[in-house]
């Protein structure tokens, strides 16, 4: 008999990349829970789990297999509250988390939700010398409730703030989270008023929509559908990742919700109008759910009532079906998903 010739070490070696490549694709098939426990494993397995180019894989994975989740909260929040995980198609409820930090105002505000990542951040008067009420936000914090992590970022150096907007957005070129604080400062004495006196005046109010590309860190302006009755109201919202605007009107016998979708980032000639919906006077504008249903809240005569109702509507049947959400006050809600994101950060907190 043949004795069995040991194999080459260069054989060897490729057979061990290709069985981690495997294990690595496995892997980044698992959820969140699962990748925790299994950092225990093998200190290499610890370091793989943890390290950039994992979590960047593992997020790819999710996204292309999104099941459609959602994290709703009431828009006046206070501390410690609950923030409940529902399933985007019918909004049945999921799990809880409790909001494991707190703001010395006292009111949680929900910037946004970007791959599962949330930002928050407190939102409190400010009172000027001349004893005027400003809006503004202060402290920011980042959390991930799927592994448990949060941090707080670095406070503003822009000083005062007045009617302060934050954005929250994925970096896709450095693969990172940033926040985007858009204000003025108030200076006190206010400038005063001016007037003048035109024979002529040519002059035109024009409303424009102005994005801010969070990789070239750049402002640009986008045009707004070729529809100039915005009168009574309007709000930005999205549908199916498309950016849509959803305008109200209101004609002689009741209101409408008309929704332009931009299927062209950028182009003006790409909006088109998806749908009119006729709506109640009480009614609250929610948006869109990752499957196309439109989330409105029916409020009741009796202000601050657990008897409002939230509905989803088929944009294309009109089809009306009730969710099981109760809440007194509008409800804020953002997409949510399990993911990695804070799993390699740095100052970050676990509890």
């Amino acid at each position: 008999m043949k004795e069995a010739r040991p194999q080459s070490p260069i054989l060897q070696q490729r057979k061990n990349h290709l069985l981690d490549d495997i294990v690595l694709d496995i892997l980044a098939r698992l959820p969140v829970k699962s990748l925790l426990r299994f950092r225990c494993v093998r200190k290499s397995w610890y370091f793989r789990i943890t390290s950039p180019n994992f979590i960047s894989a593992h997020l790819n994975m999710l996204l292309c297999h999104n099941r459609g989740y959602v994290i709703h909260m009431p828009s006046i929040n206070l501390d410690n509250q609950d923030l409940k995980v529902a399933c985007d198609r019918t909004f049945g409820g999921i799990s809880e988390f409790k909001i494991p930090f707190s703001f010395q105002s006292g009111l949680a505000f929900l910037v946004g939700s970007c791959n599962g990542l949330l930002c928050f951040s407190n939102f409190r008067l400010q009172n000027s010398i001349s004893n005027n009420v400003f809006f503004g936000f202060n402290d920011v914090y980042l959390w991930n409730p799927s592994i448990r992590k949060f941090k707080k970022l670095l406070d503003t150096c822009l000083g005062q703030l007045h009617l302060a907007k934050l954005g929250f957005a994925h970096h896709s070129q450095k693969n990172d989270y940033k926040v985007v604080r858009i204000s003025r400062p108030f200076t006190e004495p206010m400038p005063p008023p001016e007037a003048e006196k035109r024979e002529e005046d040519k002059r035109r109010y024009v409303e424009m929509i102005l994005s801010f590309d969070v990789n070239s860190e750049k402002f640009k302006e986008l045009p707004l559908p070729d529809d100039h009755s915005f009168k009574d109201g309007k709000c930005f919202t999205s549908v199916k990742e498309k950016l849509a605007l959803a305008k109200f009107e209101q004609p002689p016998h009741g209101m409408l919700c008309c929704v332009w979708v931009m299927t062209e980032y950028g182009v003006c000639e790409s909006w088109n109008k998806l749908c009119v919906v006729p709506i109640k006077t009480h009614t609250c504008f929610i948006g869109f759910t990752k499957y196309g249903s439109l989330l409105i809240q029916k409020k009741s005569q009796e202000f601050c009532s657990l008897e409002d109702k939230y509905v989803l509507i088929d944009p294309k049947t009109l089809y009306e079906k009730e969710t099981s959400i109760q809440a007194i006050h509008p409800l804020v809600i953002a997409t949510y998903m399990e993911n990695l994101a804070l799993l390699d950060g740095a100052n970050v907190i676990s509890y």
